[in-house]
């Protein structure tokens, strides 16, 4: 799954994905993570945490074929 950050609180909002978390940090960040791990996504603050999503579909004969070191796959952020 692909999360691109647009309103973004300063403090209690993250993103859990297997056994890692993501502390959003400002808007323009992206995350990439593997969504087949549990993941579950949280704002604790009192202000809008709004988010860009993209679903990428992954062809059933390729799961479990290779091994995934990490469920975020890639977080960047952009000015």
């Amino acid at each position: 799954a692909y999360h691109l950050g647009l309103v973004i609180p300063p403090t209690g909002a993250w993103l859990q994905c297997g056994p890692e978390t993501h502390h959003w940090r400002k808007k323009g960040e992206v995350i990439i993570f593997d969504d087949t791990f549990p993941h579950s996504a949280w704002n604790k603050s009192d202000q809008e945490r709004i988010i860009l999503y993209i679903d990428f579909k992954i062809p059933k004969e390729t799961l479990g074929t290779s091994a995934v070191l990490s469920s975020f796959l890639y977080v960047k952020t952009f000015p």
